[in-house]
């Protein structure tokens, strides 16, 4: 159209129009250009200013550590009999939060009435486990490998089986004093186990696994950590032989005298060696505090 036929239909000329529409531009340009800042920003934020903040919570919400237990060293008597040594186990743990954030797909009730049975203890307490507001927990430790497989078979939702070393004196009673014994930990608590507990425990490792937010574990994902270190073994002077006639004959001694108590050491005059002490009565490490009937 000519400027005066498209005056006469609009009723505007268009030098008018275009100075009514460039307010409107401007103001349409100047939000573009508060939102590009915002998105700017905001990228910013994520990708520099709060980048590792972020990045450590992904971590955490994706990441486990998990503890590697070393094989702790080994006792044995100067004949290389051995008195004290670790054997494999099964321990039984969960994760409460993945469970409750199952919903249906998991119900504590029911995970927990199916372990009280292969566990052979109380329903109700297992579920109250199984209820508490954290990440995990122990529902059963060093249980026997039977045990663990069972469990491992039922493939119960937020219930796992790791492998756990369990202390056990093959000697028995036989030179306890000397010994001592470790806890469920497997950290010496008296005699050598506790004197050289450094040296016997070694060096525990460290495992990273990664995990979906639900708590299913990633298994093509890497894993990364460092293995255990196993503990040093120490073999003694004692002559298991020597120390188990020495303690039959003072708990002969301590029965007819009938004394409180009988103590004994026998040692090799020429090196100084100690060959065997006791003293009675004395305990098993299986029940600490327990006298063993002599």
């Amino acid at each position: 159209l000519s400027r005066s036929a498209y005056e006469r239909v609009t009723g505007h000329s268009p030098a008018l129009r275009s100075a009514r529409s460039t307010p409107r531009l401007r103001a349409m340009l100047v939000g573009y250009l508060i939102l590009t800042l915002a998105v700017g920003w905001r990228l910013l934020d994520l990708q520099v200013l709060s980048a590792d903040g972020y990045r450590e919570m992904a971590r955490r919400q994706t990441e486990r550590a998990l503890a590697l237990p070393a094989e702790r060293g080994k006792l044995y008597d100067r004949t290389g009999e051995p008195l004290a040594v670790s054997l494999p186990t099964a321990t039984i743990v969960a994760n409460p939060r993945q469970i409750a954030k199952a919903g249906t797909k998991a119900d504590p009730a029911s995970i927990a009435a199916q372990l009280a049975h292969l566990l052979r203890t109380n329903a109700a307490e297992l579920e109250a486990k199984l209820r508490q507001d954290k990440g995990f927990v122990y529902l059963a430790r060093q249980q026997s490998a039977d045990v663990g497989e069972r469990v491992a078979e039922r493939n119960l939702f937020g219930v796992g089986v790791l492998d756990e070393p369990r202390r056990s004196y093959p000697a028995g009673s036989l030179a306890s004093q000397i010994v001592g014994f470790a806890g469920v930990d497997h950290k010496g608590l008296s005699g050598l186990e506790r004197q050289y507990d450094t040296l016997l425990a070694g060096l525990p490792g460290r495992m990273v696994e990664q995990r979906a937010p639900t708590g299913l574990e990633i298994s093509s994902a890497p894993r990364v950590g460092e293995q255990p270190v196993a503990g040093t073994d120490l073999v003694l002077t004692i002559d298991r032989e020597i120390q188990a006639t020495t303690e039959r004959l003072l708990a002969q001694a301590r029965k007819v005298h009938r004394a409180d108590g009988a103590t004994g050491v026998v040692i090799d005059i020429e090196t100084g060696e100690i060959l065997a002490m006791a003293s009675m009565p004395t305990y098993h490490p299986k029940a600490i505090g327990v006298a063993s009937g002599y």
